[in-house]
This record gives C-alpha cells, structure tokens and sequence, in this order.
C-alpha cells in the first residue's frame, strides 16, 4: 500500500537534515575544497586556464558534487561560507604558476556585500589578477543590474576578466549586457550540443 503521506514527508526532512549538519560540519573542519577542470584552447592546441569546481568530502571520505550540496546550503545561510572557501584555496594555488583560473559566482555572491569584500581582498593578494576570471551565473530573478554592474566594474578596474555562464538558458538581457562590460559569453550547452546536426541550433549560436 506504500507510506503514508506524512511519513514521506518526514524521512525527506530527515535526509534534509542529515545533509544540512554534514555542510556545517565540512565547513567547520575544512572539508570544503575546489578541484580544478583544464580549460583546452583548440587554437593554441594546449590547456590555457582551469575552472575551479566546488566539492565537500564527508567525514567518510566521499566526495559530494555541487549539485548535491548548493542549493541547500544557500537556504541555510552557508552558502557564503563555501565561496570564500574555493576563491581563497583557487587563488592561493594559482598564485604562483602562468595558468588562468576561472571562478563561479552567483547572484548571491554578487549581492553580498561581505563576500564581495572578501573576494576583492582575495584578489587584491593575487600575483597578477589578468589570470582570474569570474564567471557568472545568468539569473532571471535579478532584479538590481546595479549591483551586478558595479562588481564587473570593479574586479575589472583590478585586472579580472569577466563572463555570463549558461548564457541563453535563462533570460539573456542583450540590453543589460550591453552595459556590463563582460569579456565573455559561455553560451549554455542546451544551445551548442547539437550544433553540427541541428541548423537551428547553428544560427542561433552563431547570431549570439
């Protein structure tokens, strides 16, 4: 017959919580760390920068993916904590060898005054800020282009680069972009997997 309604309800809660107090606990005792996918340049057919990927290793040893783990440390305030995590450890390993790092950001980070700080201090301590690249996430709940306008402005003025990831999954504001002085577009893969088989998906890319 299945379990009732309520039991459901309560064994989700149950694993919500579990998960919540492993986060806070990663936190806690350092566990939260970035790994780092090679970014292969096809015209200079070598790796020119990495991207550097959240990850929290639980106390027994597995490794847990963003997907996993963001969104509900976003609900419960722990969210600027892991950013802090990977931009210090990102920087603090690229500091000192040729390669570009590109780092994820998220509307959330960008309205954070106390992240944004951080993040400028991080930067501030970097051998040469041109090898950092902040990558941020198109959000159709933005609200405030000002904010997000002035945090582009100001890693620029130190040197950063700065692109849209996922861009065309959300609301692609080609208005708003205009004003922002990005570097970049990575246009989302809902757009470009089947770019050499689906001509829609070419000429929408190629407009882009």
């Amino acid at each position: 017959l299945g379990k009732p309604q309520g039991t459901l309800q309560k064994s989700k809660y149950d694993e919500y919580k579990v998960l919540m107090n492993k986060i806070i606990t990663a936190i806690k005792e350092d566990r939260i760390y970035p790994v780092y996918q090679p970014i292969f340049s096809n015209l200079e057919n070598k790796v020119v920068k990495y991207e550097a990927l959240a990850r929290l290793k639980t106390i027994e040893g597995k490794e847990l993916t963003p997907y996993m783990f963001l969104d509900i440390a976003k609900k419960n305030n722990q969210y600027s904590e892991i950013t802090k995590s990977i931009v210090k450890k990102s920087l603090e390993y690229f500091n000192n060898n040729t390669f570009g790092i590109s780092i994820n950001l998220s509307l959330m980070d960008i309205t954070n005054i106390d992240t944004v700080n951080f993040i400028i201090n991080e930067v501030d301590k970097f051998s040469n800020p041109k090898r950092i690249s902040f990558e941020i996430l198109e959000d159709e709940s933005i609200k405030n282009y000002n904010l997000l306008i002035s945090f582009v402005d100001e890693v620029k003025a130190l040197g950063c680069k700065v692109a849209i990831d996922d861009f065309g999954s959300g609301y692609s504001n080609f208005e708003h972009l205009l004003k922002m002085n990005i570097d970049y577009l990575k246009i989302d893969a809902s757009l470009i997997k089947n770019i050499a088989t689906n001509e829609n998906s070419y000429k929408i890319t190629k407009t882009i």
